[in-house]
């Protein structure tokens, strides 16, 4: 059983809505390529990751970025406006877990400057200032750079019965921040059957949490399962959610290989492997069942 939607190439919306988005005196981008072509490598690009459940994202947009300090020195820098809920794959990119947190980007991913939770007007425009003269420095996560991939056609060609490493680069370039080929990459998965799917499984499973969290997401968007996975979990509940998934695929006809049942669920680590974003406490509610579908 192939499992596939029918019809031509879909389409596959853009980060958050077409063309720029006005929000409480600031101005929005739709997705970090719209943002740095407006740019022009003149400007750096802020992402603002925000939550629908995030009271003090709220307390922001209604208290400080309609004020005039604020919204003066916000043009300095160009805007994206990133739901950690609807873009989990993103959030993963940059090691974001709560809301509100901004990501200061220079030139080609390079960070200038990040802050977590809620700022006051002062604050907020001392924030920005500082990151217009912040040296650039390294990601705290970089996947790596993945190599050119087939185009149109040719790809979707390849995906039907694919080698492991064209699985692995498409999901890398689903996995970086700068994601100008997504569209094109996601709709091969889509319409190229079930050849990419247990790699895809596989790459669930990957140390890097970018590539497990995009792995994830090009599985979801081509089969529609919406069962869940989420990336930031402990590894033993991860190793659960693939094996549901792993069960699901095969009741449809799909191989996958599994690990063998005496194998040992790896124990997480006391002590994290990477460097994180640290966050203020945040509320939150319950996780759904199934990640939001990826743009």
């Amino acid at each position: 059983m192939r499992i596939m939607r029918q019809g031509p190439l879909f389409a596959v919306s853009l980060l958050l809505t077409a063309g720029v988005c006005q929000a409480a005196g600031m101005t929005f981008h739709p997705t970090l390529e719209a943002a740095r072509k407006a740019a022009s490598g003149e400007k750096p690009v802020i992402l603002y990751f925000t939550a629908t459940w995030c009271g003090w994202c709220r307390r922001l947009e209604a208290s400080v970025f309609p004020e005039d300090e604020a919204t003066e020195a916000a043009k300095r820098f160009e805007w994206v406006k990133i739901d950690i809920d609807e873009h989990r794959d993103i959030a993963a990119r940059y090691r974001v877990r709560g809301a509100p947190v901004f990501i200061v980007l220079g030139t080609d991913d390079v960070v200038r400057g990040s802050h977590s939770g809620f700022l006051p007007v002062d604050k907020f425009v001392e924030f920005l200032d500082a990151s217009l003269k912040a040296p650039e420095k390294p990601l705290l996560e970089i996947a790596d750079r993945p190599e050119p991939l087939p185009e149109g056609v040719e790809l979707i060609r390849a995906l039907r019965d694919p080698s492991p490493d064209l699985v692995r680069a498409a999901v890398l370039q689903l996995a970086r921040a700068d994601r100008g080929q997504r569209s094109r990459v996601l709709n091969a998965f889509a319409v190229s059957g079930n050849g990419p799917l247990p790699a895809l499984v596989e790459l669930m499973e990957s140390e890097t949490l970018s590539v497990r969290a995009a792995a994830a997401a090009a599985l979801d968007h081509s089969t529609q399962a919406g069962l869940p996975f989420h990336p930031f979990a402990p590894a033993p509940r991860r190793d659960q959610q693939v094996m549901a998934w792993t069960a699901w695929l095969q009741a449809k006809g799909v191989v996958v290989p599994t690990k063998p049942a005496e194998a040992e669920i790896p124990k997480p680590s006391p002590v994290s492997e990477e460097p994180e974003i640290e966050l203020k406490k945040t509320s939150r509610p319950s996780e759904s069942a199934a990640d939001a579908e990826i743009p």
